[in-house]
């Protein structure tokens, strides 16, 4: 099944998001032919995004439209996913929907990368933005993280068996079932699908329901 995919998808390495034109020329940032937006939603569009500086005249007129700016490149996003494999935030662990993130925002001259790049679910990188929590870059790719009152948020203590436990010697330590030792649970995949489930399963009780009189 892998191979007949392979031959007839051309499947991209990264798949590319759906093209969202900021502009940030004017005190008020705004969508292309949209709403404003809060500085916090430019620094998080500008994470993994495409920078293009275009100069205008007094009119308004375009004089030179700049070289086009990617960040971060994809052999760089190899790299942070190779070290990264996951949102980094302790407790986390999500393996979908990832953003590289910079610690230091680009608009307050952060670089691109990385030591100061970043593995982010989406709903973290937006909570960091928003100033939930923030993270601190150590040097020689560590980072910090910080709650909002600055202390620090450690990484889950290990889990420790009960003292009168003993191991099943036939599985192995990292197997998730008897019958097919050595796969991993991906708890983020897990997750969603249980979501979907019980989402179908709560739209088909509510589309067969009995109507109530009034």
């Amino acid at each position: 099944m892998a191979d007949t995919v392979q031959a007839v998808i051309e499947v991209p390495e990264f798949v590319p998001g759906a093209e969202v034109v900021v502009h940030d020329d004017s005190d008020v940032p705004h969508l292309d032919g949209g709403p404003a937006l809060e500085s916090a939603d430019v620094d998080e569009a500008r994470c993994g995004g495409v920078e293009r500086k275009v100069r205008r005249g007094k009119r308004g007129v375009v004089l030179k439209w700049g070289r086009k700016r990617r960040l971060p490149t994809r052999a760089l996003m190899r790299i942070i996913f190779e070290r990264d494999r996951s949102c980094r935030v302790p407790g986390c662990g999500r393996t979908r929907h990832l953003h590289a993130h910079h610690v230091r925002f680009v608009s307050h001259g952060g670089t691109t990368d990385p030591d100061n790049l970043i593995l982010l679910c989406s709903t973290h990188h937006r909570a960091l933005h928003r100033g939930e929590f923030s993270i601190r870059a150590m040097g020689d790719q560590q980072f910090s993280f910080h709650r909002s009152d600055g202390s620090i948020i450690d990484d889950a203590p290990p889990m420790r068996a009960p003292d009168d436990w003993q191991p099943d010697i036939r599985i192995d330590n990292d197997a998730v079932l008897p019958i097919n030792p050595g796969r991993r649970l991906d708890l983020g995949y897990t997750t969603e699908v249980l979501h979907a489930v019980w989402t179908w399963k709560a739209q088909e009780e509510a589309e067969h329901a009995e109507p109530v009189a009034a």
